[in-house]
């Protein structure tokens, strides 16, 4: 590749069906679905063996039976298992292959390598080492995508999948790219899909050669976004404040839908203390805390998957007034959020409780009480918020290659902050 970044997006291979198949290895080579007991249950996800019967993730459970004629292996999700097999695959990039490493989500990440490559010779190569290293140590399986951005290695991974490596570069990416539909482009979901449908944009190659006036017009300024990631000109900015989980959740599926509005405190109250525990075992904290529901299906049991109506999933915040991971603390928040915003009379099939924009608890912003007149305290404070700045225009030097006059020098009373009152 002769581009001047490279980029790896790794996506692990029907993620939650593979690590159910580990723990229980009379499950390996079988058609499993991931989902909960009862019928209406929503597929978190399948093996590739259920896949080739027709099973879709998000599908109901009894129209996977119907599908594939019972053919299918039910088996409740375990979420701390999944996490667990998460952190060690992330762990094994970062201590091993590039500390430039942005999560993605649970089971994919980015990955810069544009240092690391010439290691092993070819980008290619060295996505192997990666895939095989993590099957040395876990048994697991990914796929690999390889561009100079993370936008065609996110697209061009799905190519290979299972167990694959593809690699994107200007000569081939017409090739591999311009014939497949829209709808299998990341970021392009189904009301989209259906508009660029209606307007004659039914490939990838249609987009790319789309008048940019008609996209505008049609799409906004996303649609130009979508023509120029399609054309290569993606995002090749690896985020690596991302490797900390942002946002920790759980959820579950009822196998029967809850309209008691007890019970479905009871239900946030367990999951407020599932997802503290996890925070608390990472030491983060967080200020946003989360409250997402899916209310009953509309339809009747027999329909298909296609054509089952049900109410959108909802989503709803509130912020803390401080950073927490106490879950009493976040059960009081939470319980003001869902008795204000949810409908529990819709009835509830899915919940999920979680924490935004997580931090480290150790750096929490450190607070400083003025009436408190400690002189330590002070005397921190400034050494803290002088390094801070040091360190801010160092990297403004890096990145302009100059300091401005202003930045250079830093004395106690230029730093500002506003005091606490005391209680």
């Amino acid at each position: 590749m002769n581009s001047k970044k490279v980029i790896m997006h790794l996506d692990m291979d029907a993620f939650f069906a593979s690590c159910m198949q580990l723990k229980y290895p009379y499950l390996r080579n079988k058609p499993i679905v991931v989902a909960y007991k009862d019928k209406s249950s929503i597929i978190v996800t399948s093996s590739y063996e259920a896949r080739k019967l027709g099973v879709k993730t998000g599908m109901p459970l009894y129209c996977a039976y119907k599908q594939t004629n019972n053919a299918i292996i039910q088996v409740d999700p375990e979420y701390s298992l999944f996490s667990t097999y998460s952190e060690q695959v992330f762990s094994i990039i970062y201590n091993e292959f590039s500390k430039q490493l942005e999560v993605a989500s649970i089971d994919e990440c980015y990955i810069d390598v544009t240092n690391e490559w010439q290691r092993y010779g070819t980008p290619k190569k060295m996505a192997i080492a990666i895939k095989n290293r993590i099957n040395e140590v876990l048994g697991l399986t990914c796929s690999i995508g390889i561009s100079d951005n993370k936008f065609l290695a996110k697209v061009v991974g799905k190519v290979n999948k299972p167990n694959g490596v593809t690699v994107a570069n200007p000569k081939n990416i017409k090739n591999i790219l311009w014939d497949k539909n829209v709808d299998d482009i990341h970021g392009i979901g189904k009301a989209l899909s259906k508009k660029m449908h209606k307007l004659d944009i039914n490939t990838v190659k249609d987009l790319a050669l789309s008048d940019d006036d008609f996209l505008l017009k049609n799409f906004g300024r996303y649609g130009l976004e979508l023509k120029r990631n399609v054309n290569g000109f993606g995002s090749d900015v690896v985020l690596t404040k991302h490797n900390d989980y942002k946002n920790i959740s759980n959820e579950v599926t009822l196998s029967n839908p809850i309209y008691n509005e007890e019970e479905f405190l009871e239900l946030i109250h367990n999951l407020t203390i599932h997802v503290a525990n996890r925070a608390s075992q990472r030491k983060m904290v967080a200020k946003t805390l989360a409250i997402s529901v899916h209310y009953a299906w509309k339809g009747d049991m027999g329909e298909d998957f296609d054509q089952i109506k049900h109410h959108k999933r909802e989503s709803h915040q509130i912020k803390t007034e401080e950073y927490t991971a106490d879950s009493e603390v976040m059960y009081a928040y939470l319980n003001q959020l869902a008795l204000e915003k949810i409908d529990v009379s819709k009835g509830i099939k899915l919940v999920s409780v979680g924490m935004r924009n997580t931090i480290r608890r150790e750096l929490i912003p450190y607070q400083f009480s003025f009436m408190d007149n400690d002189s330590d305290n002070l005397s921190n404070y400034f050494s803290l918020q002088t390094q801070h700045k040091i360190k801010r225009a160092k990297d403004i030097e890096a990145a302009h290659g100059k300091l401005s006059g202003q930045t250079k020098y830093i004395k106690k009373d230029e730093i500002h902050f506003s005091p606490k009152a005391k209680k």
